[in-house]
């Protein structure tokens, strides 16, 4: 294995930083995908969830999908599938969006265009 060629050649106390180095790289990586899930939640629920709930609900979802793998891995492949195609679903049957037909479609049309332009 590749964690223990590198053990081999190394003294124990930089195994040891090494080691503290990527525990602290690796709850750095969840603590960012918790923080984005809860965001999400409460974007796509226009503020009705708050932050604290959506960490929650991203904790509690996360707990179910390590609870399903350990179990019975061919629970979470189903969910997982039927979850690709619930979206796969909303994509092609969701509401479109409508173009405006009195606004022509151009980079002056943009938003952030009129800030741009006035702070120049």
């Amino acid at each position: 294995m590749l964690s223990g060629e590198g053990r081999a050649g190394r003294a124990q106390w930089v195994n040891l930083g090494l080691w503290f180095v990527l525990e602290v790289a690796i709850a750095a990586t969840d603590l960012a995908e918790v923080i984005g899930s809860a965001t999400a939640i409460y974007l796509l629920s226009n503020g009705a969830v708050p932050l604290w709930a959506g960490v929650l609900i991203t904790a509690v979802d996360v707990l179910v999908v390590l609870l399903l793998g350990t179990r019975n891995f061919r629970v979470l492949e189903l969910l997982v599938g039927s979850l690709i195609l619930l979206i796969a679903g909303i994509f092609a049957c969701g509401p479109r969006p409508r173009a405006r037909a009195n606004r022509p479609c151009s980079l002056a049309s943009l938003p952030w265009a009129e800030l741009s332009f006035q702070l120049s």
